[in-house]
């Protein structure tokens, strides 16, 4: 008797998130392996900005099985088989800085503190209150630009996507107005 291994081909799904709002980018070509013949998977080639790949699962909501070119064997006994891996993709965590931004003019020292604050891409997620105070003066919220004299955001203010690169931190400034007052 004359065997020849069964030959299968892997696909790679890029499997995009429900909640990721950008396109994935890049492909990942099929590749062929031959039953009992070991053989690596090949490398990820998709990109999802502000999310990173994690592996490679056997169904669409799965749970990481195979890493990026990792080494499988017999994923099918089946002659001319597909079988599909789908990617599996994580939202990057980034952080909001808070600086207490002491107005130029002002005569008084900032006081307090405001805890940074933890997002994930493609996730509503909210500003810290202010924890600064600074007599004479009236906090109006935070600003990309310390020199800002109107703010972006409230604090509290839900916010998405101030950062994609996971671990990365974004600052964002106080913005002050000084209290007006009549004489008597």
């Amino acid at each position: 008797a004359y065997w020849t291994a069964n030959e299968y081909t892997i696909k790679y799904d890029k499997n995009k998130p429900a909640t990721a709002s950008e396109t994935i980018t890049g492909s990942t070509s099929d590749s062929s392996h031959t039953y009992d013949a070991a053989k690596s998977l090949n490398a990820n080639g998709y990109a999802l900005k502000g999310w990173s790949f994690q592996g490679w699962a056997t169904t669409t909501n799965g749970a990481v099985v195979y890493e990026n070119n990792e080494s499988v064997v017999n994923l099918s006994a089946v002659n001319g088989a597909t079988v599909t891996l789908y990617a599996v993709w994580k939202a990057n965590v980034y952080f909001v800085e808070y600086d207490k931004n002491t107005p130029a003019t002002a005569s008084g020292t900032v006081t307090g503190s405001t805890t940074r604050s933890t997002h994930s891409y493609d996730s509503y997620g909210a500003l810290s209150e202010n924890g600064f105070a600074l007599k004479g003066w009236t906090f109006q919220g935070w600003a990309h630009d310390s020199e800002a004299e109107t703010a972006d955001y409230r604090g509290g203010e839900k916010v998405t996507n101030l950062a994609y690169e996971t671990d990365s931190s974004v600052k964002l400034y106080a913005v002050w107005k000084a209290n007006s007052y009549k004489l008597k």
